[in-house]
């Protein structure tokens, strides 16, 4: 398969017709050179040699499509609720080579759902129409079409992903509106807005001191030892604000039992101020359980208390991201085959399987933040993928990771908001 935007040789594969003819071509030379039969020779030289003017025509025509070929994409609407249908229009101008077989490909972005394969035959019909549904918040575009040439000796497959092929973009608004409390502003004239309280909050609101029902978990030890007297440290998040709850379960079971805790904590404490929290559990780049808009508090909370082992089911490989990609490729010599190498893999990258995985969880929830309770422990590159995800339809990102973490994590080195010791 060759992207179009690569400046190398297309991968061209022969038909099971071209393999039959290719080795007929060399038994004959090579049986007709152990006998010392010229026409044998002769005969097999032809067939190489067909086989070679097939393959120059059908790179030629290849040449050609490419030149010529110009899609057409007509969305119905281009700015849509989550989980709107969106009906899609696909046409393509181009030169079809006479003897060529072309079907076309769509290739809808992540943050659509597609319920059929999207490909037409060029030849038998002049347009596909199909239709998506709108998963994920924001921006979202397609991520280009492929294009499938074949005639009856050579086949090809071709991505396109300029600019105007992954047109058009479309507006996707949050589901649903934000739920507002007693005493909050409801637009007209002048009002405080109340925020909410919340042991997950990213900022402290205020310290007060502690009274029979109290979280202990909220207790501020060093106002504690300071006054003389226990003290309660109160966060706050904005009001509206619905949390995805991510678990990132560790292999050492103490630390383990620490995150479940605060994780239980931060859902219970959401649930009193919102309609409902989502879980995210994983073990390294692994879910292990996915719990979407959970109203009730006991079932929230025996998923989190009732997570199977923590063993990884399988070593995580360390992912380089994108931008550390560019950062080495920049470290190294123009024109290198390093150099080469680390442009191709830039160009060429797709969307890891288990971020597309997170991806597709966080656009079937309601949340509007991430809240990641991790260890931080071993390799952390699914840490960035999950920030990553999160990211990409439009979530902030706050991580909680317990006091030895701390000094293991570069700064910059995800993209998230905040970064909070528990």
């Amino acid at each position: 398969m060759r992207l179009s935007g690569l400046s190398r040789c297309p991968e061209v594969l022969p038909t099971p017709l071209s393999r039959a003819l290719l080795a007929a071509g060399l038994l004959t030379i090579v049986g007709g050179g152990a006998m010392a039969s010229t026409p044998a020779v002769v005969t097999g030289s032809v067939l190489l040699l067909f086989l070679f003017s097939r393959a120059i025509l059908f790179l030629k025509a290849e040449k050609q499509v490419i030149a010529t070929f110009h899609l057409k994409r007509h969305c119905d609407n281009l700015i849509v609720r989550q989980y709107g249908i969106i009906t899609v229009t696909l046409s393509a101008d181009l030169d079809q080579p006479h003897s060529s077989l072309i079907s076309i490909h769509d290739m809808p972005g992540p943050g659509f759902e597609v319920p059929d394969n999207p490909v037409f035959d060029v030849g038998e019909t002049s347009e596909l129409t199909y239709r998506i549904q709108a998963r994920a918040r924001g921006t979202i575009s397609f991520h280009g079409a492929t294009l499938e040439m074949s005639d009856r000796f050579f086949s090809t497959a071709i991505i396109f992903t300029r600019p105007e092929d992954c047109m058009p973009e479309v507006q996707v608004q949050p589901r649903g509106s934000p739920v507002v409390l007693n005493g909050e502003s409801l637009g007209y004239g002048e009002s405080t807005s109340r925020r909410l309280i919340s042991s997950s909050g990213t900022m402290v609101r205020s310290f007060r001191e502690y009274m029979p029902g109290d979280d202990p978990r909220q207790i501020d030890w060093k106002i504690t030892a300071k006054t003389k007297r226990l003290t309660i440290r109160e966060a706050y998040a904005q009001a509206g604000e619905i949390p995805v709850v991510v678990l990132d379960m560790p292999l050492d079971f103490t630390i383990a039992e620490q995150l479940i805790g605060f994780a239980a904590g931060a859902a219970e404490d959401s649930l009193k101020l919102s309609h409902s929290v989502s879980l995210l559990a994983i073990a390294g780049g692994n879910v292990i359980r996915f719990l979407p808009d959970e109203r009730q508090a006991s079932r929230l909370l025996a998923a989190i208390r009732d997570l199977p082992p923590t063993a990884r089911w399988n070593q995580f490989y360390h992912y380089l991201s994108e931008t550390d990609s560019r950062r080495v490729k920049l470290s190294l010599p123009a024109g290198s085959p390093l150099h080469t190498w680390y442009d191709a893999v830039i160009q060429n990258r797709g969307i890891p399987s288990f971020e597309a995985e997170c991806i597709r969880a966080f656009a079937r929830t309601k949340g509007t933040a991430v809240l990641l309770f991790s260890a931080a422990d071993g390799d952390t590159s699914h840490l960035g993928m999950v920030a990553r995800a999160a990211r990409r339809i439009g979530l902030s990102v706050h991580l909680r990771i317990p006091a030895h973490s701390a000094v293991s994590i570069r700064p910059g080195a995800f993209p998230i908001d905040t970064i909070e010791v528990i």
